[in-house]
């Protein structure tokens, strides 16, 4: 038990220190990099956009690979990440609900504070709804009456999003489409304060109940043997959760799969599925995949800069495919 203990820290250090590296990398090279710096505009190209980005990739990606590892201890589902609760669907709807009708109000000033605001309330409307659902069950041991509501909320916030899009100018579709693909290439350091103040908060959650989720993922009567609250730890997750995820949907869109992949590597490096070490591994490999997908997006196609939700989407899609594959094969032989 020991040995596994210190094998968990040598990979964690491990990870930090790979993506410190390739942190360190990005910033000193590259046709924006430090290195490159011979004026005052390059100087501010790399501390206005080029740090920021990297800085912002960071944050985000850590912050979506804490909440995959979380949703899939609580639901019990290996499939799980922070698009399965519905609430980046209800971030994205009021996201663009707010985009639709600025024009017919004074809100040139403090924009991202507005849109921020329009994102957390639809995350607020979804959590909304859970806890809801939450207080009349008696027990959450029946997962898949909250997977499927988060379904349900996801297909009608997407609908009614795409209906929002559809009435929209050719200049504002195009402005939500870029959004909605996901990324990071407009992000300021108010921005990345937000996250990184909001991220601090939720880490620090969980890795102070870091017990408690291995109690929960023994199984909710186990746990509540053990003397933890189901509900109320369950409640405190999700209004964390909601807060990381409208500041997330906010600065950088909806990022598919990152949530996803960043446990699953997490685990697969450990090998143990203590939650203390696996968030912090979840955070360093969320924060590893999001960042060489934003250097891959930025120097690919130099000068364009591919929205990173795309590639994220097609590392994550054939991990996904593997995932449900090795499922039903272990089903099958069980």
């Amino acid at each position: 038990m020991m040995y596994q203990g210190k094998r968990a820290l040598m990979i964690v250090i491990g990870l930090y220190f790979v993506l410190i590296m390739i942190f360190l990398i990005a910033v000193l090279f590259g046709d924006a990099g430090l290195l490159s710096i011979h004026s005052l505009t390059d100087a501010l190209v790399f501390w206005q956009y080029h740090l920021a980005v990297l800085v912002a990739s960071s944050l985000i990606g850590a912050a979506l690979g804490v909440a995959g590892s979380v949703l899939q201890v609580l639901l019990k589902n290996p499939l799980a990440d922070a698009s399965v609760l519905g609430i980046s669907s209800g971030s994205q709807f009021f996201g663009v609900l707010l985009l639709l009708f600025m024009p017919y109000f004074a809100m040139s000033n403090y924009t991202f504070a507005w849109f921020f605001l329009a994102c957390l309330i639809g995350a607020i409307i979804v959590l909304g709804l859970f806890l809801i659902v939450i207080a009349l069950q008696r027990m959450l041991s029946n997962v898949a009456v909250i997977i499927l509501l988060g379904v349900g909320i996801s297909a009608i916030f997407g609908a009614l999003t795409t209906l929002l899009i559809s009435f929209s100018d050719s200049q504002l579709f195009q402005q939500v489409v870029i959004w909605q693909f996901g990324g990071v290439s407009t992000v300021s350091w108010g921005q990345n304060i937000l996250i990184a103040l909001i991220f601090i908060i939720f880490f620090t959650f969980v890795l102070r109940k870091a017990n408690v989720f291995d109690m929960f993922a023994l199984g909710e009567h186990e746990a509540r043997l053990m003397g933890v609250n189901i509900k109320g730890f369950f409640t405190w997750v999700m209004i964390f959760l909601s807060l990381m995820v409208a500041a997330t949907v906010a600065v950088a869109g909806p990022i598919a799969f990152v949530g996803l992949v960043a446990p699953h590597i997490a685990r697969m490096l450990l090998g143990t599925n203590k939650t203390l070490y696996v968030a912090i591994s979840s955070a360093a490999s969320g924060a590893l995949i999001l960042l060489i997908a934003q250097i891959v997006a930025m120097n690919l196609f130099y000068p364009m800069v591919i929205p990173v939700g795309i590639l994220t989407a097609i590392i994550g899609a054939p991990f996904l495919i593997v995932l449900v594959i090795r499922s039903l094969s272990v089903s099958m032989e069980s």
